[in-house]
């Protein structure tokens, strides 16, 4: 192994090549001189990066950044944002563009499902938030207080719902690759020396006891979550979701 250190764009050059090295075989058309010298070329620049075929064959790191209002990025959606890290083996953080934003990052799968994830669901609450201004439990309320009070009871167990049902997609997924996956990404974030971004949270009021709490929590819970299949789901380790939204006055697409 060299002492030469490589960029991510060099390594995932470099993993390109040593991959379609591999792919010329015999039964590719490749004459046994040929396959066994493309093995022997794969092999040394293998040897000399200090890959092994776990790294090579490891889909790239991705990076995206959405851009997330302010609020969004406190309770109860702060809970929702976690779920999906954690389920999806990606890592997120508070972005720095104008209006606040979120980035997620993680292995190039995972950060598009999570990414799915995040934009459907943020999708859905807002469908839900104004399906419940439109019902009595809304209107028969006259000051501006309560009525706030009311959505934001209904949104943290709407939220707290839909967090608990991202949180049921782990169990599809290796545990042991689950792990070994969170751990090359926090590896990854450390080399990178990426300086995560926290906002201290502010103690968040206790809205359980609301009424429409509960009413959220039962909107939240009928939202159909499922785990996809086929290659994608192969590809990750982690089934692709399948996600029906709620559309506008009633709770089915």
């Amino acid at each position: 192994m060299t002492g030469r250190r490589y960029t991510a764009d060099d390594l995932a050059g470099l993993k390109a090549k040593i991959r379609a090295l591999r792919s010329r075989t015999l039964d590719r058309g490749c004459s046994e001189a040929e396959a066994v010298a493309a093995a022997a070329k794969a092999a040394e620049l293998m040897h000399g990066a200090g890959l092994t075929d776990e790294l090579v064959d490891r889909p790239p790191f991705a990076e995206v950044e959405l851009p997330m209002a302010a609020v969004r990025m406190k309770r109860p959606w702060s809970g929702l944002f976690v779920s999906i890290a954690s389920v999806c083996t990606v890592q997120v953080w508070h972005g720095y563009a104008q209006g606040g934003s979120l980035v997620i990052f993680g292995f190039e799968p995972d950060v598009l499902i999570a990414e799915y994830l995040v934009e459907m669901l943020s999708r859905c609450v807002e469908t839900e938030r104004a399906n419940f201004r439109l019902t009595d439990a809304y209107r028969r309320r006259r000051v501006a207080r309560t009525r706030k009070q009311a959505v934001d009871a209904f949104l943290a167990g709407f939220i707290a719902a839909l967090a608990n049902k991202v949180r049921m997609l782990a169990s599809d997924a290796s545990v042991d690759e689950h792990q070994a996956k969170r751990a090359a990404v926090e590896t990854e974030v450390a080399r990178r020396d990426i300086q995560l971004r926290a906002k201290r949270q502010t103690k968040a009021r206790d809205l359980s006891r609301h009424e429409a709490f509960g009413s959220g929590y039962a909107a939240g819970r009928a939202v159909p979550i499922h785990s996809g299949v086929g290659a994608e789901a192969a590809r990750t380790g982690l089934p692709a979701p399948r996600l029906s939204l709620p559309a506008p006055g009633g709770r089915n697409a």
